[in-house]
Parts: structure tokens; sequence; C-alpha cells
């Protein structure tokens, strides 16, 4: 049986960076129980009834969750997301950094709600 394009891309990243995927992986699947995963643009990116929920990039200094609202429904949120707002639409998540677990599920909470 062949690998899912997502595991094939996934093996091609250095372990670390790939345990750093990982982990956003299983923190989207438990936000969103119902999102399915696919390759779009050439990265993983996670669905809600085919519609482009989060793309997950790996660059060399981040990984990057996109597309993110300019301002976040909630305040607080936006608060909080504001130090990992990268260029753009973007929530940059720096290697050198643990992932901040909480606030990226509830990033994609709040993304899913859109």
């Amino acid at each position: 049986m062949r690998p899912a394009p997502v595991d094939e891309y996934l093996a091609g990243l250095p372990g670390g960076v790939r345990e750093r995927v990982q982990q956003v992986r299983q923190l989207v699947t438990s936000a969103v129980p119902g999102a399915a995963e696919t390759l779009r643009y050439g990265t993983p990116t996670f669905t809600v009834d085919g519609r482009s929920l989060v793309h997950v990039t790996v660059w060399t200094r981040h990984v990057a969750l996109h597309p993110l609202p300019r301002q976040l429904a909630d305040p607080e949120l936006e608060a909080a997301v504001a130090p990992y707002r990268g260029a753009g639409d973007a929530m940059h998540l720096p290697h050198r950094d643990p992932v901040p677990r909480e606030l990226v599920r509830r990033v994609v909470e709040e993304l899913a709600r859109r």
C-alpha cells in the first residue's frame, strides 16, 4: 500500500521539523475532528467539506499556518497570536521555540467557525 501524499511529504523533512509538523497535524485534527488532509500548493492542507481550512507550510526558521484573518474575532486570542504573526496572513511557529499547543488549537477552532 502506498503512503498518503502528506506522509510522503513529511518523510522528506528533517526529523525535528517533521516532529513539529506532526504536532501541528495532531492539534488540527483534535480541534476539528472531521478535517481531511491533503496536499495543496505542495503543502499539507486541512479541509472541511472540500474547503481549505488551514495550510501548514515549512520554512527554514519556522512552520507557518495560513491563511490567518487580519483580525481574529476574539480580541484576547488576537492579542495572544500577535507575537506569532508573520508577513501577510500567516502565523509563524519558530523552530527554536516549543509549539504553543493551546494557542494553535484555539486558532484552528476559530478558523473552523468561519
